[in-house]
């Protein structure tokens, strides 16, 4: 049963049961502003439905931010780490002012609901109409609802590993930075015409910036002094995996990392030797670092996560795919929420590992 929390000072007065009955939920109710802004902040809920004004003070101020329902929301929303910061959220309004509606669309509601009174319910095409939306953002909600918590856990295990197993301050903010700007992308609304003619998909630019804290993790696990430095070692068991020797060729592990990891004994020294991709330096960090066996590499992470990368097409593009093949075809949206759900589980793996 999806755990609903009713916040409306009228919710005792036969809102609660009118919407349990229409929606077909148990619903928990608050009506009051103080144990309300209480609950938000300690108890988790699926959905909540959010009364925008409460008691006489709201009713006499034109300013929405004196609005109980607007505390409460900003309350939830301006805290990425508040429980409910996932939750969706409908407004509940007695009056249609647009400007109100959107302002609360605007900091982090995701639909709306006008309460109307059977005495004054006199367009009957507006009721059948706000009934049905109600019914309709309930419906779209409990999915997206699913999602948004099974995403934003991901986010918060992430940042509490991130906070214990990387030293550097920087990285930490730079992937707390990255994990929000993700999250926002992916369950952002976007319009008709961003989906229709402008082929915007928010599922495949989410992964793409997930896939991008790799690069964080990388520079946190691999001792280098300089972006141009031909030694690799990781920083936590000082394993070797590239270095110069004494006749200036270079010795390393990455060239077959992909396959069955057989240390190189030496390669020619060329300009370009420092440039590990980042994919062999995520395969660094597993197989000699974390233990994976090659084959593990390949299943979870080459042939999962990697090849998905390269599939996507927006920023690593072979010259058959470029020639014969559109971007569109590519942003299949069901599958690239998937992979933000993999990438994210497996950046979770990586930082359960100890770091310098």
């Amino acid at each position: 049963m999806m755990k609903v929390l009713l916040i409306d000072d009228e919710a005792e007065r036969g809102w609660q049961e009118v919407l349990e009955q229409v929606l077909t939920l148990e619903i928990f109710s608050i009506s009051d502003l103080d144990s309300a802004l209480e609950e938000v902040e300690k108890v988790e809920y699926e959905l909540i439905l959010l009364d925008l004004r409460f008691g006489e003070q709201d009713h006499n101020s034109r300013n929405i931010k004196d609005y109980g329902g607007y505390k409460i929301l900003k309350t939830i929303k301006s805290n990425f780490y508040n429980v409910n910061f996932s939750t969706p959220i409908i407004v509940i309004t007695a009056t249609n002012k647009v400007w109100n509606i959107f302002s609360m669309l605007e900091n982090g509601a995701d639909s709306f609901y006008v309460k109307e009174h059977p005495d004054f319910a006199n367009d009957i095409a507006f009721s059948r109409q706000n009934y049905s939306q109600l019914l309709d953002s309930v419906a779209t909600l409990k999915i997206e609802s699913i999602k948004r918590k099974e995403i934003w856990r991901s986010i918060i295990q992430i940042h509490e590993l991130s906070q214990q197993s990387i030293e550097n301050q920087n990285i930490r903010h730079r992937i707390e930075e990255k994990l929000k700007i993700g999250y926002g992308i992916l369950f952002r609304r976007i319009t008709e015409i961003e989906k229709q003619t402008l082929l915007f998909n928010k599922e495949v630019v989410a992964f793409i910036v997930f896939w991008s804290i790799l690069e964080e993790i990388s520079h946190s696990y691999y001792k280098r002094e300089n972006e141009k430095d031909l030694e690799w070692i990781l920083a936590s068991n000082g394993e070797v995996l590239q270095s110069v020797d004494s006749d200036g060729t270079i010795k390393t592990k990455f060239s077959t990392i992909k396959d069955e990891f057989v240390k190189v004994d030496s390669k020619a020294l060329t300009t370009t030797a420092y440039q590990i991709n980042l994919s062999n330096q995520i395969c660094g960090i597993l197989r000699y670092q974390q233990n994976w066996t090659h084959h593990r590499v390949r299943s979870e992470f080459i042939d999962k996560l990697n090849r998905y990368r390269n599939k996507v097409d927006f920023i690593h593009s072979n010259t058959e795919v470029i020639l014969k093949q559109k971007l569109i075809d590519n942003q299949g949206s069901i599958e690239a929420y998937q992979k933000c759900t993999s990438i994210l589980s497996f950046i979770i793996d990586i930082l359960h590992l100890p770091s310098a």
